[in-house]
């Protein structure tokens, strides 16, 4: 944002600033209080933001928040479950795809919806898998999306693996794992993707099966299984940095390797679990913790955490969006 100042969204109290001149957090309370924002989409030239969001007894909604009449519009979706809607996507034409899921039993389903953002209405939609014609969009418990450069996005899954979808298309395509193949993903609960560079998607697994990260090379469709470390942990890569180094959450805390020389080392003073993380445009890696907001120096390694005594409010943070989004307030 303007002069340097980083904006967040939090769990509960809306968005925070961090203001660089006083290190200080500061609160900006939007929507109303019982709502939980799983995931945004900021339409720039309409000034609309939308909110995916869902409340304390588990409905979900989006919000439509003009930012030019500080109006609001409430849409319910018709799907009820836990951290039910996960992404929106902008598409052509007014439209957006948005997916909801209900990802714990009985019934851990998914759906898309076609959202007009002039009528506000929502269409459902479905789908085939284009390399598995028996498998469709309604078949997946969706996770996030991620946009590659090409402007394409990676689904991550709950047991389906990962999905490419092809925005010009509109075509899913799924890379899932085969236990015969080393070629494959290592897992098919995907939790998050790392957009990289050259053509490149990491992966990992949610659960602490093995210590493998997943690069998959868009162009030929093959994985190279990494292994990271010789303990099982939890492997969930969050960006890739200019300089090649991919920036990891596992239950250890923050891990980095290196594409081109293949270093790879644990952050001592970062063990918590890391939800989100980017690369700001002086080279350091702002990571978002259960323990506060991380900004760590790889250069010099140096590690900074922002908590209770610099304005944070220790509850949980959203885990769904963070952003280096520049916000003109």
């Amino acid at each position: 944002g303007i002069n340097g100042t980083e904006w967040f969204w939090n769990y509960k109290n809306g968005f925070a600033a961090l203001l660089p001149a006083i290190n200080r957090f500061i609160y900006h309370k939007v929507l109303p209080p019982d709502e939980r924002v799983l995931c945004q989409w900021h339409d720039a030239t309409n000034n609309i933001i939308w909110y995916g969001t869902e409340d304390r007894t588990q409905i979900t909604h989006l919000y439509k928040y003009n930012t030019s009449t500080n109006k609001f519009i409430r849409i319910k979706i018709p799907l009820r479950g836990i951290g039910a809607i996960r992404f929106i996507i902008p598409l052509l034409n007014n439209t957006c795809l948005v997916a909801v899921t209900d990802i714990l039993p009985p019934n851990p389903t998914g759906k898309l919806f076609f959202l007009n953002t002039k009528t506000n209405t929502l269409i459902p939609v479905s789908r085939p898998i284009g390399n598995h014609k028996k498998f469709t969009t309604d078949s997946i418990r969706y996770r996030n999306a991620y946009p590659d450069k090409s402007g394409n996005y990676w689904i991550t899954t709950e047991g389906e693996g990962l999905i490419c979808f092809n925005i010009k298309t509109q075509q899913f395509f799924q890379y899932i794992s085969n236990p015969k193949d080393s070629t494959t993903l290592s897992n098919n609960t995907v939790y998050s993707a790392a957009c990289g560079n050259n053509n490149i998607i990491w992966t990992g697994s949610d659960y602490e099966v093995d210590s493998v990260l997943n690069k998959l090379d868009v162009l030929t469709g093959k994985v190279k299984r990494i292994l990271l470390f010789s303990k099982n942990l939890r492997m969930q890569p969050l960006c890739e940095d200019r300089k090649g180094n991919v920036w990891i959450s596992t239950s250890a805390g923050l891990a980095c390797y290196n594409r081109y020389s293949g270093e790879k080392y644990l952050v001592p003073e970062i063990t918590q679990l890391i939800t989100r993380a980017y690369e700001d445009k002086n080279g350091n890696i702002i990571a978002l913790a259960a323990d506060g907001l991380w900004f760590y120096d790889p250069v010099k390694k140096v590690a900074r955490n922002f908590n209770e005594q610099d304005g944070i409010r220790l509850e949980y943070f959203e885990d769904y969006y963070i952003s280096k989004r520049t916000w003109l307030f």
